[in-house]
């Protein structure tokens, strides 16, 4: 665990192991949100946000520096685990700013931002939510005008009882009501309707930011930050196998060794010039196009290619495509293994 933790002293890098690596530059906050917050419209779309709740275990110390992370360990139900990145930006939803171990905790992340290939899943926390009462729920997101969310599965029902509020807790009163905006939203559990209805007892009106600019890394640059020593780590043991290796900024490993190890069978067609792996999984040498039964074909940024013989994949061929796996690059080494499992 300790070990796996390490890798967040390379989070501003948001490496990805099959292709350029990008990140964004720490957020400017739009010109407009200096003015009041009631006189604003929004002009970005929100992101989706995926949320995870679990109870404190682990808090590491943080500098408290202008952009200070903190590392929060969070497990969650079936003994999943993730790490919250909790920085200077991060909005504390609830009442309290800071957390203890025991804590029960619900963190929302933008769930298209690039991540970090590791297990436990490391999150960069932009609303935090701190011991939530167990009659109540939390839903960030935009609303239309009859406070049904963008998705179609939840309606807000505004009582006399709801306080709407600005960030700084401020009554708010926009004049072009909540559509649209980016609410967090603390409600009653969902009813059996469809959509669920339920009552929002407080909904907080957030700031909206400029969309920040994306930094691209260069193949050149990812290959000196994360090199590789040519070793492969499956289930936690050593293989043999060829060396993996960096083409175009991606990571290529052998797809026979490495599936071997898994467990799985993989056949070679000579007529196609493809394998199958196990019952269901197929891919081409020279495109990149691999197929998971009958589900849409998956692109890793790279196709397969043979070298010595030996059929090599972009390193996210595990968990893209072989589901249940994390793969990533740490200490030079490639490491792969069931999600669960690795520590």
């Amino acid at each position: 665990m300790k070990r796996i933790i390490g890798l967040v002293v390379v989070m501003a890098m948001m490496i990805s192991a099959f292709g350029t690596v990008a990140f964004a530059e720490t957020p400017e906050a739009d010109a407009t949100q200096a003015e009041d917050l009631e006189t604003m419209t929004p002009a970005v779309p929100a992101p989706d946000y995926g949320s995870f709740t679990g109870i404190v275990t682990e808090i590491l110390p943080s500098d408290r520096s202008a952009n200070a992370v903190q590392h929060v360990i969070v497990k969650g139900q079936d003994d999943s685990e993730a790490v919250f990145l909790i920085g200077a930006d991060t909005f504390w939803a609830s009442d309290v700013t800071a957390v203890n171990i025991g804590d029960k905790v619900t963190g929302f992340y933008d769930a298209n931002a690039p991540m970090i290939l590791i297990y436990p899943p490391h999150y960069n926390i932009e609303i935090m939510v701190v011991n939530l009462p167990e009659d109540m729920c939390v839903t960030v997101g935009r609303f239309d005008n009859e406070l049904t969310s963008a998705d179609g599965k939840l309606q807000i029902r505004i009582g006399e009882h709801t306080q709407v509020l600005t960030e700084e807790r401020n009554m708010f009163s926009g004049p072009d009501g909540l559509a649209g905006r980016l609410l967090v939203v603390f409600h009653d559990n969902i009813d059996d309707s469809s959509p669920d209805r339920t009552m929002a007892w407080e909904i907080i009106v957030m700031y909206e930011k400029a969309v920040p600019p994306i930094y691209m890394f260069s193949p050149e640059e990812i290959e000196a930050l994360f090199p590789l020593n040519g070793e492969i780590v499956v289930n936690g043991e050593k293989i043999e196998a060829l060396a993996p290796y960096y083409d175009n900024g991606v990571v290529m490993v052998p797809l026979g060794a490495i599936a071997e190890a898994l467990g799985f069978n993989a056949v070679w067609d000579d007529v196609l010039k493809g394998v199958r792996l196990g019952v269901a999984i197929d891919l081409w040498i020279g495109r990149d196009y691999y197929t998971v039964g009958k589900m849409a074909p998956i692109e890793l940024g790279a196709a397969p290619v043979i070298i010595d013989g030996r059929t090599f994949v972009p390193l996210s061929f595990f968990g893209k495509v072989v589901a249940g796996y994390a793969a990533y690059v740490f200490e030079g080494q490639v490491v792969i293994g069931p999600v669960g499992e690795m520590q």
